[in-house]
């Protein structure tokens, strides 16, 4: 499964970037779009900064994929 994150997603941008390239550091630099909207990948199935995710969307690199929303703090 990718998770994809978008920063373009402005209550987003600032966890992205303290979370996801900073604390965890797992993203997947190279990012992708997907039906119009870029996003970054991310495979790591058991986030604890996920706050919720949207049912299967399609594939991405022949890998399922669905959007991450992570916790706001």
């Amino acid at each position: 499964m990718i998770y994809g994150i978008t920063p373009f997603i402005k209550s987003q941008k600032k966890i992205i970037e303290e979370i996801c390239f900073d604390k965890c550091g797992k993203i997947k630099a190279a990012g992708f779009d997907f039906n119009g909207m870029a996003f970054f990948g991310c495979d790591v199935d058991d986030c604890k900064y996920e706050a919720d995710k949207t049912p299967v969307m399609g594939e991405v690199f022949g890998e399922e994929f669905c959007v991450r929303k992570l916790k706001e703090y």
